[in-house]
């Protein structure tokens, strides 16, 4: 399987290139949990385990100290500081009547594992786990974001409820077997059956998978957001031919890795296994089969 990379240089290009993508708009709901009162004592430096410092959004190495945690959606691991601006983020649903269930079910689950509240750095690992167990997808932002694109529908015991506000953003689409290098602060987004890859106005990107694209995304019809269809879908598909042709070097090779969960091996120092059991999260519905993979890559360090 042919697999394609997109790296800091790459989105440097479509910048120069000048390709934009199709327009849409951010929505849909989420949960997000500001850790802003973590003990610093807690947390550790953000190196992988050869001592190599994890990446920003702009693909240079993260300072300070922080936690890291797997998105299972896309294989990343997220490095994310703990400065008193992050927050974690879990996608919810495109409607309230869908996503609200879901927050409910996190925050019980999280109140129930860590009745003390989120303190530690081990903390909020589990929350980051127990959440993107429920959601299949978790990842980190930060106070200017939230502000940013986020109306806060309901809050409460440090749990957020927001809806995304809907400023406009670009996106284009990439097939197959698709590795971006940078948009995120930690590893490499890893899609198997491709990806859209978003630019937001401040030029920062970020790849996103075709399920939750339809759930966090709208289109614009007539001054009015409306959901996706298949037909805009595959406009941005038929839109996103100059930005395939930009990239013609991409570099490609033979997927021979897995992914790199391997670097997560000095998360134990943070003892996050001992707060998790697969008796005390309510793994049911859409986490079926997906304990185990958590367990290995934040306890045994097998994968």
């Amino acid at each position: 399987m042919s697999r394609t990379r997109i790296g800091f240089d790459e989105l440097q290009k479509l910048e120069r290139n000048n390709i934009q993508g199709v327009e849409c708009s951010k929505s849909g709901y989420r949960l997000l949990i500001p850790l802003n009162q973590i003990d610093q004592d807690t947390i550790l430096p953000l190196i992988d385990s050869d001592g190599k410092p994890y990446l920003d959004w702009n693909n240079k190495p993260l300072k300070g100290k922080g936690i890291v945690f797997l998105n299972p959606k896309d294989g990343c691991i997220q490095a994310m500081p703990i400065d008193g601006t992050t927050c974690l983020v879990f996608p919810l649903g495109a409607t309230e009547e869908e996503a609200r269930p879901k927050y409910e079910k996190i925050i019980t689950q999280i109140k129930k594992q860590l009745p003390n509240g989120i303190h530690t750095g081990a903390d909020a690992i589990a929350a980051a786990t127990i959440g993107g167990c429920i959601t299949k997808d978790a990842y980190n932002s930060d106070e200017t974001w939230r502000l940013k694109y986020t109306n806060t529908v309901a809050e409460g015991d440090g749990f957020v409820f927001a809806e995304g506000k809907g400023p406009k953003t670009n996106v284009l689409w990439f097939s197959g077997f698709v590795e971006v290098e940078t948009g995120v602060t930690g590893t490499a987004q890893i899609y198997r059956d491709g990806c859209f890859l978003i630019r937001d106005k401040d030029a920062k990107y970020h790849a996103c998978s075709p399920d939750m694209f339809k759930v966090l995304y709208k289109m614009d019809v007539g001054g009015k957001l409306a959901p996706m269809n298949d037909a805009f879908i595959q406009q941005i598909m038929h839109d996103s031919q100059p930005a395939l042709k930009c990239l013609s070097n991409v570099d490609t090779a033979t997927d021979t890795t897995n992914t790199h969960h391997d670097n997560l091996s000095h998360v134990d120092a943070v003892d996050s296994t001992t707060l998790l059991s697969h008796d005390n999260i309510d793994t049911s519905g859409n986490s079926s089969g997906f304990w185990g993979k958590w367990c290995c890559c934040f306890g045994n360090n097998d994968e």
